[in-house]
């Protein structure tokens, strides 16, 4: 029988590392349902800027890869990470990244 995972300790935010129709669809519904919420993405439609700051979402912008923006955004409190890019490759190296720095 598996041992029941210990509680996290996690305080921070939730980063979405990207910000296309899924990472807006994510933040809306991360958002909904009360979580904070940090964005890093590198290209997104002004609209969707705004919607997600409008949200009190902080929108940090640049390359999810970049281990100093990833600890900008708050990686080391995070309660988790999704990467979202229309980028499967991006995504992995960003998952990977954040793992390096936080395991």
């Amino acid at each position: 029988m598996a041992e029941p995972a210990p509680p996290s300790s996690a305080t921070g935010p939730i980063l979405v590392c990207g910000l296309g129709h899924v990472g807006t669809c994510v933040v809306r519904l991360l958002r909904r349902l009360g979580l904070p919420v940090v964005v890093i993405t590198r290209i997104a439609r002004e609209d969707w800027l705004r919607s997600a700051r409008s949200l009190g979402v902080k929108v940090l912008i640049g390359d999810a890869r970049d281990s100093n923006l990833l600890l900008e955004a708050g990686l080391m409190t995070a309660a988790g990470l999704l990467a979202v890019t229309d980028q499967d490759i991006v995504n992995i190296e960003i998952a990977l990244d954040a793992h390096r720095h936080r395991p």
